[in-house]
């Protein structure tokens, strides 16, 4: 079983997640459970395995949306720990700048560390999911990682 480095992981996921101008994913190798980036403004093909595009030897990293780690969590947060403010979260969520404002009210209500924790958690436990049922041993996970 090839092993992956959660800290790795977790980096590509979040590459692959971001905002930007220019197409980005990352694949990691079924082999040896290295992780390859590619983006349109990257350029370096010549690092890339020749086969990088075989799907059965290398597996394409989700991106948070695909783990559903975006307002579905969000609202599952909401539901848990701001029941009373549950329809003023879920409208942030209908219009732009959500999470800033998301944000900005645990911050008002001294909660934004239990949303970082909770965040935290839910995407290690999402990660470590997924690369199990991809194949992958995952190490080097944080030490308050509950698996």
């Amino acid at each position: 079983m090839p092993v992956v480095d959660y800290g790795e992981l977790e980096a590509a996921m979040m590459f692959v997640s971001g905002v930007s101008l220019f197409d980005a994913s990352a694949r990691i190798s079924r082999e040896t459970g290295s992780i390859y980036w590619l983006s349109d403004e990257a350029g370096d093909d010549e690092m890339l395995p020749d086969d990088i595009d075989d799907e059965e030897r290398y597996v394409e990293v989700p991106g948070q949306r695909d783990l559903d780690l975006g307002k579905p969590l969000v609202l599952d947060f909401a539901a848990r720990e701001l029941p009373e403010h549950y329809g003023e979260v879920r409208a942030m969520f209908s219009r732009k700048g959500a999470y800033a404002n998301f944000k900005d009210l645990l911050a008002r209500l001294g909660i934004l560390d239990s949303w970082y924790r909770f965040e935290q958690e839910a995407v290690c436990s999402a990660l470590c999911e997924w690369a199990r049922d991809e194949g992958f041993e995952v190490t080097g996970l944080p030490d308050d990682a509950a698996e």
